[in-house]
């Protein structure tokens, strides 16, 4: 018969291994506890669902009553409403990202791997950014867009969100970079690669989970984006998914009667963010992106 190992702790009593948060009654509250979590950050979504495919009669029954017919033609009818806005705002989204991640990221190899006067200064300037509200540069920024003559037009989105975005993901990008090996950059040096070489094949492949993680921030935080846009988008075929929603939702619910249709348009709008959220926590689940950054 095998025997259980008995340890002992600072003040003398011994306990077995089974003990803590490793005993099977601990392990079965931490279950119960976490299963209770998830079932309620999902019920929101299910009841979204479960409203999405009611039809006009179905919303008088009760509210807790399941739809008598699933009304798939919720989400075929709110897609054709929304399509318009909502590329829209995954264009200027990817857009707005791409340029982002790939001037930020060279900024932050060459705080982090090149040596000129003025560096540390020039970085702390930057940084002190972070510190000022967006909501105080709004009324600049709309001044300035408007005396640049590109109100009403995508400029007026994307060149403000790419200079917005600039500051923290410069900051996160020269962290990273500067915890690479420096043996690896000395070597290609000495191979003759130029600092562009060394960009590429070297700092930007080790960089490649945090890049992404910025990318999906950025785009999430564009595609999110309400009050900038009813600001300087005047034209509604141009106007961004968010700030025109919910106009759009009124016209449907109008036109149809059919509340399902609300709720089939909001996960509709959502179906983006999800795709994003889902490729995003593949890195952290792996463990990419904190094994790569030591903050």
């Amino acid at each position: 018969m095998k025997k259980q190992t008995i340890q002992y702790n600072s003040a003398g009593r011994k306990y077995g291994r089974k003990t803590g948060i490793k005993g099977p009654a601990a392990q079965i509250a931490l279950n119960v506890y976490l299963w209770i979590v998830v079932l309620l950050a999902l019920f929101p979504l299910a009841i979204t669902i479960l409203f999405s495919l009611k039809g006009i009669h179905d919303f008088d029954r009760g509210f807790w009553t399941l739809p008598s017919k699933p009304m798939w033609s919720n989400y075929a009818y709110g897609f054709t409403r929304v399509l318009g806005n909502m590329a829209n705002s995954i264009c200027v989204g990817l857009i707005v990202s791409v340029f982002v991640v790939g001037l930020s990221s060279f900024v932050a190899y060459v705080f982090s791997r090149r040596d000129f006067y003025g560096k540390t200064l020039l970085f702390s300037l930057i940084i002190a950014l972070m510190m000022v509200p967006g909501v105080l540069t709004m009324t600049p920024r709309y001044l300035l867009v408007q005396n640049l003559g590109i109100k009403n037009t995508w400029f007026a989105l994307i060149l403000p969100w790419i200079s917005g975005n600039q500051v923290g993901a410069i900051f996160l990008f020269r962290t990273f970079m500067g915890q690479q090996p420096k043996e690896l950059f000395e070597s290609a040096k000495i191979d003759g690669a130029g600092d562009f070489a060394q960009y590429f094949y070297i700092s930007i492949p080790l960089t490649v989970p945090i890049l992404i993680i910025q990318f999906i921030n950025t785009f999430t935080g564009c595609y999110n984006e309400y009050v900038w846009s009813m600001l300087v988008i005047d034209n509604v075929e141009m106007q961004m998914l968010m700030p025109q929603l919910k106009t759009i939702i009124f016209e449907a619910s109008q036109d149809t009667g059919n509340a399902g249709i609300t709720y089939a348009m909001y996960l509709i709008s959502s179906i983006p963010l999800i795709i994003t959220s889902a490729v995003g926590l593949k890195f952290f689940i792996n463990g990419d992106f904190a094994g790569g950054l030591k903050l």
